[in-house]
């Protein structure tokens, strides 16, 4: 069986993706002290058509790809003890 080079890749991003989900899952239940983060995240659904207009771009699994940065607040204004300690951050989508 001949892989094509798109295949390839969606494998290779999903290793990569599946790797960070593992590395990432290991650290979860502990305190971070770290004031930065940065996310990737993968899509995949499907789209409905609910006008005719769409119709066309009803072909099969749509997929996305999210990046994020985040930065952690820790309490030190009183804005961020009010609001339980949001975190602030950047996101791309495709």
């Amino acid at each position: 069986m001949e892989l094509s080079l798109r295949s390839m890749t969606y494998r290779i991003i999903l290793l990569l993706a599946i790797c960070i989900f593992i590395f990432d899952s290991l650290y979860a239940q502990q305190e971070s002290d770290q004031k930065y983060a940065i996310s990737l995240n993968f899509h995949s659904g499907f789209l409905v058509a609910h006008r005719p207009s769409i119709i066309p771009l009803e072909k099969g699994k749509s997929k996305g790809i999210e990046a994020d940065f985040i930065i952690r607040t820790n309490g030190s204004r009183q804005w961020q003890q009010v609001y339980n300690y949001p975190e602030i951050g950047l996101a791309i989508s495709y």
